[in-house]
């Protein structure tokens, strides 16, 4: 049996009667070049119609790029919050012909991290790093920063809180998240509130509260009580006693699940939300509009903070030693519980 001959750009410009350089100009979107949509069209059809898809990998040695990004995380990658950031990060890097890559941070026996031996093999052209800001303190985030800079790898910092002018960083503003729904619940007219925040050193925690304790402070007559503890699982008698006392109007949950066990506590003791008590999040998982009642958040801007990394990460690839601090800011979401 004879192999089919393997169909070639001059192939297509011959179909669509153009040169092979128009070729090139089109099936790569180089951007700069003036052609007229009608060309565009005939190249796209005439390759489409040939069967044609560009050899990557010859691409690859004449441009000296892979045409990948690594993405590095310690989250799982079927967890909702990673999800979204890939979804706003994807299609920005898709239209400029670049694939993902997923990366392990894992060293080898030589001390060398997969994703820089990956980057020095060609392998990927640039990376976005996407934290676990609940277990940051295990990333080895200093000498990844010192990495980045030293190589000048075309990089971005998601949701990592990192304060230097060297490093391209997006982050998402829990601060001014944490601010505003308190501010909500003030102007609802509750005077005594309740903060369940996780007893967890980082900037994360640390913004959240400083944003409800500043929302307090500049309102007056209102009385805040915070609940902290290093362990997740005593919140379940905490919640219990908070709703027994009924010395408080409001619940505000730094993590999205407390706020779930809190309706489900109110639920199962009859107590009504929000006339009998107020119940907020200061964040969102998708599962806010099917509780019951329907939960009112804090939506952070996961896929808005994904297509800003992604965008950030093109500007790295094309200015290496030009860098950026984004913040993204939250959005209060009122639903039955307020």
């Amino acid at each position: 049996m004879n192999k089919r001959k393997r169909v070639s750009s001059v192939d297509v410009a011959k179909e669509a009667g153009v040169s092979r350089t128009t070729v090139s100009y089109v099936l790569n979107n180089v951007e700069g070049v003036k052609l007229k949509e009608e060309t565009r069209r005939k190249v796209w059809e005439a390759a489409k119609k040939l069967g044609y898809f560009p050899n990557h990998t010859a691409q690859a040695l004449k441009t000296n790029k892979s045409m990948s990004i690594g993405i590095v995380s310690r989250r799982r990658i079927d967890e909702h919050r990673f999800v979204p950031i890939i979804g706003g990060i994807h299609p920005i890097l898709a239209r400029k012909g670049y694939n993902i890559l997923f990366c392990s941070d894992e060293k080898d026996e030589e001390g060398i991290p997969n994703y820089y031996r990956l980057y020095k093999s060609k392998k990927i052209d640039g990376i976005i790093f996407i934290s676990y800001q609940e277990e940051i303190k295990y990333e080895d985030v200093e000498h990844r920063v010192k990495l980045a800079y030293d190589e000048q790898i075309p990089c971005v910092f998601v949701d990592y809180h990192i304060k230097d002018p060297l490093v391209n960083c997006v982050d998402i503003n829990y601060f001014q998240g944490a601010y505003a729904m308190t501010e909500h619940l003030i102007k609802k007219g509750h005077r005594s509130i309740a903060l369940l925040i996780p007893d967890r050193d980082t900037q994360q925690e640390k913004q959240r509260l400083n944003g409800v304790k500043k929302a307090v402070e500049m309102s007056e007559g209102v009385e805040l009580k915070i609940y902290q503890t290093a362990n997740i699982n005593d919140y379940q008698s905490i919640i219990d006693n908070i709703l027994e006392e009924r010395k408080v109007t409001a619940i505000i949950a730094a993590w999205i699940h407390l706020a779930f066990d809190v309706l489900y506590a109110a639920n199962s003791k009859g107590i009504k939300m929000p006339d009998d008590i107020a119940v907020a999040a200061l964040a969102n998982n998708g599962f806010e509009n099917i509780s019951y009642p329907r939960l009112t958040t804090c939506d952070l801007s996961l896929h808005e903070l994904g297509k800003a990394a992604g965008e950030l990460l093109l500007r790295a690839l094309d200015k290496p030693t030009e860098y950026r601090n984004l913040m993204i800011g939250c959005k209060v979401v009122e639903r039955e519980t307020t």
